[in-house]
Protein backbone atom coordinates (compact mmCIF):
# COMPACT_ATOMS: atom_id res chain seq x y z
CA UNK A 1 0.00 0.00 0.00
CA UNK A 2 1.33 3.63 -0.50
CA UNK A 3 2.36 5.47 1.89
CA UNK A 4 2.11 9.37 1.53
CA UNK A 5 4.40 9.89 4.00
CA UNK A 6 7.09 8.86 2.36
CA UNK A 7 6.42 11.63 -0.01
CA UNK A 8 6.15 13.82 2.42
CA UNK A 9 9.87 13.27 3.75
CA UNK A 10 11.25 13.59 0.78
CA UNK A 11 10.02 16.64 -0.37
CA UNK A 12 10.28 18.32 3.23
CA UNK A 13 14.09 16.96 2.77
CA UNK A 14 14.90 19.78 0.04
CA UNK A 15 14.41 22.55 3.24
CA UNK A 16 16.97 21.03 4.86
CA UNK A 17 19.54 21.69 1.87
CA UNK A 18 21.56 24.23 1.24
CA UNK A 19 23.25 24.58 -1.95
CA UNK A 20 23.84 29.22 -1.95
CA UNK A 21 27.36 29.96 -3.44
CA UNK A 22 29.67 31.38 -0.69
CA UNK A 23 30.91 35.07 -0.75
CA UNK A 24 33.63 36.85 0.74
CA UNK A 25 33.60 40.86 1.29
CA UNK A 26 36.52 42.98 0.24
CA UNK A 27 37.92 46.29 1.30
CA UNK A 28 37.48 48.00 -1.92
CA UNK A 29 33.72 47.02 -2.12
CA UNK A 30 33.80 44.65 -4.52
CA UNK A 31 32.40 41.15 -3.45
CA UNK A 32 33.90 38.46 -5.63
CA UNK A 33 32.17 35.00 -6.15
CA UNK A 34 33.91 32.44 -4.01
CA UNK A 35 33.75 28.50 -5.27
CA UNK A 36 31.27 26.74 -3.25
CA UNK A 37 32.52 24.06 -0.51
CA UNK A 38 33.12 20.23 -0.57
CA UNK A 39 30.32 20.02 1.95
CA UNK A 40 28.06 21.98 -0.38
CA UNK A 41 28.56 20.51 -3.23
CA UNK A 42 28.09 17.56 -1.61
CA UNK A 43 24.34 18.55 -0.18
CA UNK A 44 23.75 20.68 -3.71
CA UNK A 45 24.38 16.63 -5.24
CA UNK A 46 22.02 15.10 -2.79
CA UNK A 47 19.49 18.18 -3.39
CA UNK A 48 19.45 16.72 -6.71
CA UNK A 49 19.13 13.32 -6.46
CA UNK A 50 16.23 13.49 -4.34
CA UNK A 51 14.14 16.04 -6.76
CA UNK A 52 15.45 13.58 -9.19
CA UNK A 53 13.86 10.61 -7.65
CA UNK A 54 10.44 12.89 -6.52
CA UNK A 55 10.07 13.33 -10.73
CA UNK A 56 10.90 9.36 -11.59
CA UNK A 57 8.14 8.67 -8.43
CA UNK A 58 5.67 10.62 -10.65
CA UNK A 59 5.97 9.53 -13.65
CA UNK A 60 5.96 5.72 -12.49
CA UNK A 61 2.85 6.83 -10.79
CA UNK A 62 0.80 8.15 -13.75
CA UNK A 63 1.72 5.90 -15.93
CA UNK A 64 0.70 3.00 -13.68
CA UNK A 65 -2.76 4.88 -12.39
CA UNK A 66 -6.35 3.78 -12.77
CA UNK A 67 -7.71 7.39 -12.84
CA UNK A 68 -6.16 10.47 -14.08
CA UNK A 69 -8.73 13.76 -14.39
CA UNK A 70 -6.75 16.92 -16.23
CA UNK A 71 -7.96 20.54 -15.65
CA UNK A 72 -6.72 24.39 -15.99
CA UNK A 73 -5.90 26.58 -12.91
CA UNK A 74 -6.22 30.19 -12.87
CA UNK A 75 -5.26 32.39 -9.73
CA UNK A 76 -4.23 35.72 -7.80
CA UNK A 77 -0.99 35.77 -5.93
CA UNK A 78 1.15 38.32 -3.44
CA UNK A 79 4.41 37.38 -4.20
CA UNK A 80 7.43 39.40 -2.77
CA UNK A 81 11.40 38.38 -2.07
CA UNK A 82 13.17 37.65 1.04
CA UNK A 83 16.48 39.21 2.34
CA UNK A 84 17.76 42.58 1.58
CA UNK A 85 18.98 44.46 -1.27
CA UNK A 86 21.73 46.89 -0.26
CA UNK A 87 19.49 49.70 1.64
CA UNK A 88 16.51 49.26 -0.44
CA UNK A 89 13.45 47.32 0.97
CA UNK A 90 10.11 45.14 -0.44
CA UNK A 91 7.26 44.74 -0.15
CA UNK A 92 4.39 42.65 -1.72
CA UNK A 93 2.95 42.80 -4.77
CA UNK A 94 0.12 41.77 -6.69
CA UNK A 95 0.99 38.79 -9.61
CA UNK A 96 -1.27 36.11 -11.10
CA UNK A 97 -0.50 32.96 -12.50
CA UNK A 98 -2.35 30.11 -14.77
CA UNK A 99 -1.72 26.77 -16.24
CA UNK A 100 -2.80 23.38 -16.33
CA UNK A 101 -2.76 20.13 -14.51
CA UNK A 102 -3.22 16.21 -13.99
CA UNK A 103 -4.47 14.71 -11.01
CA UNK A 104 -3.63 11.14 -10.68
CA UNK A 105 -5.19 8.80 -7.69
CA UNK A 106 -3.02 6.89 -6.19
CA UNK A 107 -5.47 5.77 -3.08
CA UNK A 108 -8.62 6.25 -1.35
CA UNK A 109 -7.25 8.98 0.50
CA UNK A 110 -3.78 9.98 -1.29
CA UNK A 111 -3.23 11.76 -5.28
CA UNK A 112 -0.57 13.34 -7.19
CA UNK A 113 -0.81 16.57 -9.01
CA UNK A 114 1.93 17.65 -11.38
CA UNK A 115 1.26 21.43 -12.62
CA UNK A 116 2.48 23.43 -15.51
CA UNK A 117 2.02 27.31 -14.58
CA UNK A 118 3.33 30.65 -15.95
CA UNK A 119 3.81 32.60 -12.72
CA UNK A 120 4.25 36.53 -12.19
CA UNK A 121 6.81 37.09 -9.47
CA UNK A 122 8.96 39.29 -7.55
CA UNK A 123 8.24 42.69 -5.48
CA UNK A 124 8.06 45.96 -4.92
CA UNK A 125 10.22 48.20 -3.70
CA UNK A 126 10.02 50.64 -1.17
CA UNK A 127 10.65 54.69 -1.29
CA UNK A 128 14.23 55.57 0.16
CA UNK A 129 16.98 58.24 -0.34
CA UNK A 130 18.17 56.65 -3.03
CA UNK A 131 15.44 55.65 -5.22
CA UNK A 132 11.82 55.79 -6.01
CA UNK A 133 9.19 52.80 -5.65
CA UNK A 134 10.01 50.71 -8.47
CA UNK A 135 8.51 47.01 -9.32
CA UNK A 136 11.16 43.91 -9.49
CA UNK A 137 9.33 41.54 -12.24
CA UNK A 138 10.01 38.04 -12.54
CA UNK A 139 8.48 35.65 -14.87
CA UNK A 140 8.10 31.89 -14.48
CA UNK A 141 7.16 28.85 -16.25
CA UNK A 142 6.82 26.77 -12.77
CA UNK A 143 6.39 22.82 -12.40
CA UNK A 144 5.16 22.01 -8.66
CA UNK A 145 4.59 18.12 -8.20
CA UNK A 146 2.00 18.33 -5.41
CA UNK A 147 0.93 15.28 -3.29
CA UNK A 148 -2.16 15.68 -1.88
CA UNK A 149 -3.65 13.93 1.08
CA UNK A 150 -7.74 14.20 1.36
CA UNK A 151 -8.67 14.67 4.93
CA UNK A 152 -12.51 14.75 3.60
CA UNK A 153 -14.06 13.81 0.91
CA UNK A 154 -13.92 17.02 -0.48
CA UNK A 155 -10.96 18.89 1.66
CA UNK A 156 -7.22 18.02 1.24
CA UNK A 157 -4.09 19.27 2.34
CA UNK A 158 -1.01 19.42 -0.28
CA UNK A 159 2.76 19.32 0.11
CA UNK A 160 5.98 19.15 -2.46
CA UNK A 161 8.53 20.53 -4.65
CA UNK A 162 8.34 22.76 -7.27
CA UNK A 163 11.11 23.64 -10.24
CA UNK A 164 11.03 27.41 -11.89
CA UNK A 165 12.30 28.10 -15.14
CA UNK A 166 12.93 31.80 -15.68
CA UNK A 167 11.66 33.59 -18.40
CA UNK A 168 11.96 37.10 -18.26
CA UNK A 169 13.09 39.59 -15.35
CA UNK A 170 13.38 43.63 -15.46
CA UNK A 171 13.36 46.45 -13.01
CA UNK A 172 10.57 48.93 -14.20
CA UNK A 173 11.36 52.52 -12.61
CA UNK A 174 8.87 55.92 -12.91
CA UNK A 175 11.58 57.84 -14.06
CA UNK A 176 14.86 57.24 -16.69
CA UNK A 177 17.45 58.77 -14.28
CA UNK A 178 17.01 56.53 -10.95
CA UNK A 179 19.81 54.92 -8.80
CA UNK A 180 20.28 51.41 -9.50
CA UNK A 181 21.21 49.24 -6.12
CA UNK A 182 22.05 46.12 -8.10
CA UNK A 183 25.24 48.45 -10.19
CA UNK A 184 28.42 49.24 -8.16
CA UNK A 185 28.80 52.53 -10.51
CA UNK A 186 25.52 53.91 -10.02
CA UNK A 187 25.00 54.65 -13.87
CA UNK A 188 21.40 56.17 -14.41
CA UNK A 189 19.35 54.15 -17.30
CA UNK A 190 16.11 53.88 -19.08
CA UNK A 191 12.87 52.69 -16.88
CA UNK A 192 12.93 49.27 -17.99
CA UNK A 193 16.40 47.95 -17.11
CA UNK A 194 16.52 43.44 -18.09
CA UNK A 195 18.05 42.17 -15.59
CA UNK A 196 18.34 38.33 -16.70
CA UNK A 197 22.08 37.87 -16.67
CA UNK A 198 21.91 38.75 -12.92
CA UNK A 199 19.27 36.34 -12.01
CA UNK A 200 19.63 32.17 -12.07
CA UNK A 201 17.68 30.72 -14.86
CA UNK A 202 16.11 27.83 -12.21
CA UNK A 203 14.66 28.44 -8.96
CA UNK A 204 14.27 25.27 -6.40
CA UNK A 205 11.10 26.03 -4.18
CA UNK A 206 8.85 24.21 -1.52
CA UNK A 207 5.01 24.32 -1.85
CA UNK A 208 2.69 23.17 0.84
CA UNK A 209 -1.77 24.50 1.05
CA UNK A 210 -4.84 23.17 1.08
CA UNK A 211 -8.18 22.37 -1.57
CA UNK A 212 -11.70 22.52 -1.27
CA UNK A 213 -13.62 20.63 -3.97
CA UNK A 214 -16.86 22.83 -4.19
CA UNK A 215 -18.18 20.76 -6.30
CA UNK A 216 -17.02 17.40 -8.84
CA UNK A 217 -15.63 20.02 -11.32
CA UNK A 218 -14.49 22.92 -9.47
CA UNK A 219 -12.00 23.20 -6.57
CA UNK A 220 -10.46 25.92 -4.57
CA UNK A 221 -6.45 25.77 -3.38
CA UNK A 222 -4.61 28.52 -1.13
CA UNK A 223 -1.03 27.60 -1.59
CA UNK A 224 2.25 28.85 0.15
CA UNK A 225 5.38 28.62 -2.08
CA UNK A 226 8.83 29.11 0.05
CA UNK A 227 12.06 29.44 -2.59
CA UNK A 228 14.95 27.56 -1.61
CA UNK A 229 17.72 28.98 -3.78
CA UNK A 230 19.40 32.31 -4.36
CA UNK A 231 17.69 33.48 -7.33
CA UNK A 232 21.24 36.21 -7.84
CA UNK A 233 23.83 34.79 -10.02
CA UNK A 234 26.47 37.00 -8.21
CA UNK A 235 26.30 39.94 -4.91
CA UNK A 236 26.63 43.02 -5.38
CA UNK A 237 28.09 46.55 -3.69
CA UNK A 238 25.12 47.00 -1.56
CA UNK A 239 24.66 43.55 -0.92
CA UNK A 240 22.51 40.95 -1.51
CA UNK A 241 21.21 38.33 1.49
CA UNK A 242 19.80 35.20 0.90
CA UNK A 243 17.13 36.74 -1.80
CA UNK A 244 14.69 33.89 -2.15
CA UNK A 245 11.11 33.48 -4.01
CA UNK A 246 7.85 34.14 -1.70
CA UNK A 247 4.80 33.19 -3.00
CA UNK A 248 0.67 33.41 -1.77
CA UNK A 249 -1.27 32.54 -4.23
CA UNK A 250 -5.12 31.76 -4.33
CA UNK A 251 -6.41 29.65 -7.37
CA UNK A 252 -9.34 28.37 -9.08
CA UNK A 253 -9.28 24.40 -10.52
CA UNK A 254 -11.88 23.53 -13.07
CA UNK A 255 -11.66 19.88 -14.11
CA UNK A 256 -12.29 18.80 -17.52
Amino acid sequence: MFDPFIYLRASISLLYQNNDIEFRNYSNGAIPEKPMSKENLKLNSMKKIILSAVFMFTMVTILSAQEVTYGVKLGLSNPKLSGILGEVGHTTKIGFNFGGFVEVVVSDQFSLQPELLFSTQGANTKETEMTDKSKFNLNYLNIPIMGKYYVQDNISVEFGPQLGFLLDSKITYPDDQMYDPYDSYDDPYESDENISNSVKKFDLGFNFGGNYDLNEKISINLRYNIGLSNIFKDTYDGGIIETKNRVLSMSVLYKL
